[in-house]
C-alpha cells in the first residue's frame, strides 16, 4: 500500500509539470521513445526496465511495485548481490587486481541493475520532458534531408550491430571454457559425465556449493541463465548511454542545420530568439539526464576502464590454448572499440551543442543583433556536455585522459601480475566433484 501511495505521489508530481498533448502516429514514429522501443523490450527480456511501454503516449509508461517483471528484476538484483558475495567468500588468494576480477564483475552488475531499477521509476519522467522539448523539432522547419525514419533507423541497426558484437564476446568465452573444459576429461579419463552439470559445476562452483539444494539440471540452467543477465547487464550499460547521447544530438543537429540553411538569409531578432530558446530547451534536457543518469556515465568510464586493463593483462599472459587466446583478443578489441564509441557518441553531444558559433561566426556584422549576440555567448560560456557527477565532463580529451591512466596502471600491473601459464597450472584432476 506504501509503496502503491509513493508511485501515485511520484506519478501526480510528474503531471503536475506537464501539458501533454498526445501524439500522432507519424510524429510518434520520429521520436527518440519509439525508436529505443526495441532496445528496451530486449532489456526486459533479461529483467531490466520492469516497465509497461506497450502504448505510444509517453504518459501512458507504468512502472508497478506489484508487479511480476517487477518481482524479476529485483530477485535478479538480489542474486547478482548474493553471487557477488559468494565469489568473495571464494576468494582464498590475496586480493589483487587480476584475481578480483569475479568480485567486482558480480558488484559492478549489483550497482547497475540497482541503478536501472531506479530509472525505470522515473523513465516516465524522463520521456515526457524528452518529447516536450522534441515535439518542436517535429515540425517541417527541422526536418534535414532523408530525414524520415532516420533516428530510428540509426538506433535500430546500432542496437542490433552491439548486441551482436556483446553476445558474440560471451560466446567466445563460453567457447573458450568449453575447450578447456573437454580437454580437462581427455586428460583426467573422465568418462562418466554430464557436460553441461560438469561445466556448470567448473564455472559457478562457487555459487553452487553455497545454495541449500542439492544439483540437478534445472538449477543449472537458472544459474547459467542468471550468469547471461549479469553478462547483459554489464554490456547494456554502454549502450544505453550510446542511445541516450545519439538521442540528443540528433536535436542539436536539427538546430545547427536549420541555421546552416538560413545563414544567407537576413533574419530579424525573432528567428534568432527562437532559435535560442529552443537550444536553449535542449540545454534544459541535457541537464535532466546528466541528474537522472550522471552516476552511469562515472560507473560506465569506471567499469570500461578496469576491464580493459585486466583483458590487456591477460593478453600479455603467456597461454596453452589457443581458443583462450583468440577469446582474450577478441574481447580486448571489442571492449576499447566499445569504450571509444561510448565517449565518441557521449562527447558529440558538446561538440554538436557547440556546432551554432561556427555559423554565427560566419554572420556578417551588419546583421548582428542582441538576439544573435545571446545566443552566441550563451553557447560560448554555457558547457552542454554529459557529465559524470559533475566529477567530469564527457569529451574527446577524456578518451587520451582514459588511455595515459590505462597505460600507466598497465606497467604497474605487469610488473605485479605478469606472468606465464601452463595448461597445468588449469586443469586439476583432484578438483573434480
Amino acid at each position: 500500500m506504501w509503496m502503491q501511495q509513493q508511485q501515485n505521489n511520484l506519478r501526480e508530481k510528474d503531471d503536475e509539470n506537464f501539458y501533454y498533448e498526445e501524439l500522432s502516429e507519424e510524429d510518434y514514429k520520429q521520436t527518440f521513445y519509439c525508436a529505443i522501443k526495441p532496445a528496451i523490450y530486449v532489456a526486459k527480456i533479461f529483467g531490466f526496465f520492469p516497465i509497461n511501454i506497450s502504448s505510444k503516449q509517453v504518459h501512458e509508461i507504468k512502472f508497478k511495485w506489484i508487479h511480476f517483471r517487477t518481482l524479476i528484476s529485483l530477485s535478479l538484483i538480489v542474486c547478482c548481490t548474493m553471487t557477488a558475495g559468494f565469489a568473495l567468500k571464494a576468494q582464498t588468494e590475496q586480493l589483487s587486481a587480476a584475481n578480483i576480477v569475479g568480485v567486482l564483475f558480480f558488484s559492478i552488475c549489483t550497482i547497475i541493475a540497482i541503478s536501472f531499477f531506479r530509472i525505470s521509476m522515473r523513465f516516465r519522467y524522463l520521456m515526457m520532458s524528452w518529447v516536450k522539448v522534441e515535439k518542436k523539432f517535429l515540425s517541417e522547419k527541422y526536418t534535414m534531408p532523408a530525414d524520415k525514419w532516420k533516428l530510428r533507423t540509426k538506433i535500430s541497426i546500432f542496437t542490433f550491430i552491439f548486441f551482436c558484437c556483446s553476445f558474440s564476446e560471451h560466446f567466445f568465452y563460453l567457447g573458450a571454457e568449453i575447450y578447456k573444459l573437454t580437454f580437462e576429461i581427455r586428460h583426467c579419463n573422465i568418462t562418466d559425465f554430464d557436460l553441461f552439470e560438469l561445466f556448470t559445476r567448473k564455472q559457478h562452483k562457487f555459487v553452487l556449493d553455497n545454495i541449500p539444494y542439492e544439483y540437478n539440471n534445472v538449477i543449472g540452467a537458472i544459474v547459467e541463465y542468471l550468469n547471461f543477465s549479469y553478462t547483459f547487464f554489464w554490456n547494456y550499460l554502454d549502450l544505453f548511454i550510446m542511445l541516450l547521447s545519439i538521442g540528443l544530438s540528433d536535436l542539436l543537429q536539427k538546430i545547427s542545420h536549420r541555421m546552416e540553411c538560413l545563414q544567407t538569409v537576413r533574419l530579424d531578432e525573432n528567428i534568432w530568439a527562437e532559435l535560442r530558446l529552443d537550444h536553449v530547451s535542449v540545454s534544459e534536457l541535457i541537464k535532466i539526464v546528466n541528474e537522472e543518469f550522471g552516476f552511469i556515465f562515472m560507473l560506465a568510464c569506471l567499469n570500461d576502464s578496469y576491464f580493459i586493463l585486466i583483458q590487456m593483462l591477460n593478453i600479455t599472459t603467456s597461454l596453452p590454448f589457443i581458443l583462450s587466446i583468440i577469446y582474450f583478443w577478441y574481447s580486448l578489441i571489442y571492449l576499447v572499440i566499445r569504450s571509444v564509441l561510448m565517449v565518441s557518441y557521449a562527447s558529440d553531444v558538446y561538440e554538436n551543442a557547440r556546432k551554432p558559433i561556427e555559423v554565427i561566426r560566419m554572420i556578417p556584422a551588419d546583421q548582428w543583433n542582441n538576439e544573435l549576440e545571446r545566443f552566441f555567448n550563451q553557447i560560448k560560456f554555457h558547457s552542454n556536455a554529459l557529465s559524470g557527477k559533475k566529477f567530469f565532463i564527457i569529451t574527446k580529451t577524456l578518451l587520451f585522459s582514459m588511455a595515459g591512466v590505462l597505460v600507466t596502471y598497465e606497467l604497474v600491473l605487469l610488473q605485479v601480475d605478469g606472468k606465464t601459464v601452463t595448461w597445468q597450472d588449469l586443469i586439476d584432476c583432484d578438483s573434480r566433484t
